[in-house]
């Protein structure tokens, strides 16, 4: 799938081979996404930070609809980096089926998260690339992957 740019919504931005992240999403976009193949979605934003509308629960709903696969993971501002959040990204981008797509308010919270379980497997270049890709600045992550490099090498 090629990146995608939907009337009020981000685009798509592949992180991987079918891994794409964005920023929020709306109930209305989840008929393009289905048209466009994806097969699950994993929301970090809170509900907290949004209106009722585009709640974690109506997403789900109505991706449900779609046949699409749906989980809720809000992750918190820079609570990003604990084993929780990376160790369930991980296991859902492997099990899920795909292709997946991340979202979050603008994709960066997405983006950190996918980083981190996939640096061990893609290495630090591609993984600083493709958050590149997605429009945010490699060297706010770089510290967070060499760490977690250091952790794994540990």
């Amino acid at each position: 799938m090629p990146e995608a740019y939907f009337s009020g919504m981000s685009k798509f931005i592949e992180l991987e081979p079918g891994v794409y992240v964005t920023g929020q999403i709306d109930v209305a976009d989840l008929q393009e996404i289905d048209r466009l193949g994806i097969r699950s979605i994993l929301d970090n934003r809170p509900d907290e930070e949004i209106d009722g509308r585009n709640s974690s629960d109506m997403i789900a709903y109505v991706a449900g609809k779609h046949r699409i696969s749906f989980r809720y993971q809000p992750v918190w501002g820079f609570d990003l980096t604990s084993p929780e959040h990376k160790d369930v990204t991980r296991q859902w981008i492997s099990e899920a089926p795909g292709p997946v797509l991340l979202y979050c308010r603008s994709g960066r919270r997405s983006t950190l998260l996918w980083a981190q379980t996939a640096v061990e497997r893609l290495g630090i270049d591609a993984v600083l690339a493709a958050a590149e890709r997605a429009g945010f600045n490699a060297d706010e992550i770089l510290m967070v992957l060499e760490d977690q490099l250091d952790q794994l090498a540990a």
